[in-house]
C-alpha cells in the first residue's frame, strides 16, 4: 500500500517541476491577484509540510528548523520577496525534503503509522500518522499544485495539460 502512496508522490514532485519549469527567480513572489498563494510560499510551505512528516516517520528532515515556523501550518504569505529564500534554494529544499519523505515512507512501519498524530491541531482530522501521510502526499500537495496551475493561468501562462 504504501508503495502506492510514494507513486503518487513521486507524480506530484513531477508535476511541481512541470509547473515551475519556466518560472524565473523574479516572479516568485508575484501574485497576479491579491492574495493568491505564489510559487515561493508554495514550494517552502510543501517543503515544510514534508519535512514534518518526515520527522513523524521518525527520520531526519533536510528542511531548516525554522521553515515550519515561517511555511507551515497557519503560516502568513507575504509578497516581499526577501522573506523567502531564492529560487534555487527553495527548489532543492522541496527536492531533499520530498526525497527524504518518500525514504520515510518506505521504511515507516505499522507501529509508527498506527501512533496519534503529533501535531495537536491536526489531530481530530487525522488520528494517526499513517492518516496524515497518505493526507500530505494526496489531498494537501495536490491543493497547492492547483494553486501553482492557477496562479500560471492567473500570470498568463498555458496550461501544462
Amino acid at each position: 500500500m504504501l508503495s502506492h502512496v510514494q507513486r503518487a508522490a513521486s507524480l506530484n514532485r513531477d508535476y511541481l517541476h512541470g509547473l515551475i519549469a519556466d518560472i524565473q527567480p523574479a516572479e516568485m513572489t508575484h501574485q497576479p491577484v491579491a492574495g493568491m498563494n505564489h510559487p515561493a510560499w508554495i514550494l517552502a510551505h510543501l517543503a515544510a509540510s514534508a519535512g514534518e512528516v518526515v520527522n513523524m516517520l521518525g527520520g531526519q528532515s533536510p528542511v531548516p528548523e525554522d521553515w515550519w515556523g515561517r511555511y507551515g501550518m497557519d503560516s502568513k504569505l507575504s509578497d516581499n520577496p526577501d522573506d523567502y529564500p531564492d529560487r534555487q534554494t527553495l527548489v532543492e529544499t522541496y527536492d531533499a525534503a520530498h526525497g527524504a519523505m518518500l525514504t520515510a515512507i518506505g521504511a515507516a512501519t505499522d507501529e509508527v503509522l498506527q501512533r496519534p498524530t503529533p501535531i495537536e491541531d491536526l489531530r481530530q482530522m487525522l488520528p494517526t500518522i499513517g492518516d496524515a501521510v497518505v493526507f500530505e502526499v494526496t489531498a494537501h500537495e495536490a491543493t497547492h499544485l492547483g494553486q501553482l496551475s492557477a496562479w500560471r493561468r492567473a500570470a498568463g501562462r498555458a496550461p501544462l495539460f
